[in-house]
C-alpha cells in the first residue's frame, strides 16, 4: 500500500460525503413530504434495521451514523439522500465485520494522527466530543484500513497507461494559450498617453512603465498577469487579447477597475500534451477507477458470502432497494 492508494481511498470517502452534503443542502427547500425528520420515538429508535453476523443495528445506530457523516444540523434530509446513506451504512457495517474478522485494529496514535489532520482541514468534521463519537471514528478508520488492504495490490501497468492515452487523446488536447501583461490606470487620458508612448516600444519598456504607472496587483512583475486559455479572462478582455499578435498592444479598454492596456507577450498554439507529461495524471485516473471497481467487486462478494439481513420495513422512512442488491 503506497501513499497514492491511501490518498485515493481518503478522497473517495470525503468526496462521497461532500456530494451527500451538497445534495442535502441544495434540497433544503423541497417539500417536507419528501424529507425525513429524525425520530425521537423510543420504540422506533430501538427497532433493528440491520443484522451482520450476531451484531444488530437499530434506527438509533443509523441516526448516529447520519449525525457523524452528514452533521446534526440537518434536521431534515431528502429521501434520496437517506436511501443512499442507508446503502452506505449497510456496506460500512459489512466492511467493519470483514475488518474485524481479519484481525485489523486501529491504534491510538493513528486516531491522534487523524484528529491532527482534521484540525487543519477546513472541510473536516466537527471535533470529537463524546466516547460514542470516538467509537464511531474508530470504526470509520478501521473500515478505511480494511479498504486499503483490499486494494493494496491494485496497480497500473505501463501498457494500461499507454492504452488510456491512446483512447483518450482528446482529453489531452491543450487549447491555444497566451501570456498577457497589462498596465492599469485610473483615467482614460492617462491610459491613452501611456499607450502612445509605448506604441513602438519593446517589452522591456512596457515592463518599466507597468512597474512605474500601473495600479494592478501584477505591477511589481512588470505587468505580467499570466498564461490564459480562451474563457479564463472576462469576455470583454478575451475578445480583444486573443486577436492580438505577439508583442502587440490592445486599444485602451475600460472596466470597473479602470483603464487597461493589454500586451500579448507570447502565444502558445494548441497542442497535444505528450504522453510523458500526461503519464502521472493518467496513472491517478486509471488507479482510481481500478480501486473503485475492486471495492465494488469486493462488496458484492461480502454481500453474497456474509451472514447478514436488512429489515427495511423497520426504517422510519420509505426505502426502495437497489435492483442489483
Amino acid at each position: 500500500m503506497n501513499d497514492l492508494h491511501k490518498r485515493i481511498i481518503a478522497g473517495m470517502i470525503i468526496g462521497g460525503l461532500l456530494v451527500f452534503f451538497s445534495f442535502a443542502c441544495s434540497s433544503e427547500k423541497k417539500s417536507s413530504s419528501n424529507s425525513y425528520k429524525m425520530t425521537t420515538n423510543p420504540e422506533e429508535l430501538s427497532s433493528v434495521v440491520l443484522r451482520v453476523g450476531s451484531r444488530q443495528y437499530t434506527n438509533a445506530d443509523f441516526e448516529r451514523y447520519l449525525s457523524m457523516n452528514v452533521g446534526p444540523s440537518l434536521e431534515e434530509l431528502p429521501l434520496e439522500v437517506l436511501q443512499e446513506m442507508m446503502d452506505n451504512f449497510i456496506e460500512d457495517k459489512l466492511l467493519l465485520a470483514a475488518a474485524e474478522q481479519n484481525g485489523l485494529v486501529v491504534t491510538w496514535p493513528e486516531i491522534k494522527n487523524y484528529l491532527a489532520r482534521m484540525k487543519v482541514n477546513p472541510t473536516g468534521p466537527e471535533p470529537i466530543q463524546t466516547s460514542e463519537e470516538l467509537e464511531l471514528l474508530k470504526e470509520a478508520l478501521l473500515i478505511e484500513k480494511y479498504m486499503e488492504k483490499v486494494v493494496a495490490e491494485v496497480e497500473v501497468s505501463p501498457e494500461e497507461l499507454h492504452q488510456y492515452y491512446q483512447q483518450h487523446k482528446r482529453d489531452f488536447l491543450r487549447a491555444e494559450r497566451i501570456q498577457v501583461s497589462q498596465i492599469l490606470v485610473d483615467s482614460e487620458e492617462k491610459a491613452v498617453e501611456l499607450r502612445q508612448q509605448l506604441k513602438n516600444a519593446d517589452e522591456a519598456k512596457f515592463r518599466e512603465f507597468a512597474r512605474q504607472y500601473s495600479l494592478g496587483v501584477e505591477a511589481p512583475r512588470g505587468g505580467v498577469m499570466g498564461i490564459f486559455e480562451m474563457g479564463q479572462l472576462p469576455y470583454a478582455f478575451d475578445k480583444v487579447v486573443f486577436t492580438l499578435e505577439e508583442g502587440q498592444l490592445s486599444p485602451v479598454i475600460e472596466s470597473s477597475y479602470g483603464y487597461h492596456i493589454f500586451r500579448v507577450d507570447r502565444k502558445f498554439p494548441a497542442e497535444l500534451v505528450p504522453f510523458e507529461k500526461a503519464k502521472e495524471e493518467i496513472r491517478i485516473k486509471v488507479l482510481e477507477e481500478k480501486i473503485k471497481n475492486k471495492l465494488s467487486e469486493h462488496l458484492r462478494w461480502l454481500k453474497d458470502n456474509f451472514d447478514w439481513a436488512f429489515f427495511p420495513e423497520n426504517l422510519t422512512f420509505p426505502y426502495q432497494r437497489k435492483t442489483n442488491d
